[in-house]
């Protein structure tokens, strides 16, 4: 039979292997939450910088595409405008060129007799009909 002395000793033992393992445990596991908290911390940082690379991408992608979109309109408003004083000009042109702008002659004559005129395309007395007018009132 044991002295109890040594079952002292050996529940003494006992008791230290049980405070170590739990002491050794409860290390492990502190060092354990570190390098987890820490992954996690260096995880978060590198997901954060990675969405503020992302969202800076995005930013300078909008600012591009706006910046595509007000180059295009302003093209477009100036080919609009370019094409607008083409147009009023080839009016312009046009007008005055045509026979009733002119004084064409022409146009004074009726269709149904050479001898009449047309009213509103009246654009005067040619020079020798002024003559013939003259020479009648002179008689």
């Amino acid at each position: 039979m044991q002295t109890n002395a040594s079952i002292q000793k050996d529940w003494i033992k006992e008791q230290t292997r049980e405070h170590n393992w739990l002491k050794d445990n409860e290390n492990r596991e502190t060092k354990e939450y570190s390098e987890q908290t820490e992954a996690i911390t260096r995880m978060r940082g590198m997901l954060e910088d990675e969405a503020t690379m992302k969202k800076k991408q995005m930013m300078k992608d909008m600012q591009d595409y706006n910046k595509r979109l007000a180059e295009e309109k302003r093209q477009r408003e100036s080919n609009w405008r370019n094409d607008q004083e083409n147009q009023n000009q080839f009016e312009i042109s046009r007008t005055n060129m045509s026979d009733i702008m002119t004084e064409n002659a022409q146009t004074t004559m009726s269709q149904l007799a050479p001898h009449r005129y047309v009213p509103y395309h009246f654009k005067g007395l040619r020079p020798d009909q002024i003559d013939d007018i003259k020479a009648q009132r002179e008689q």
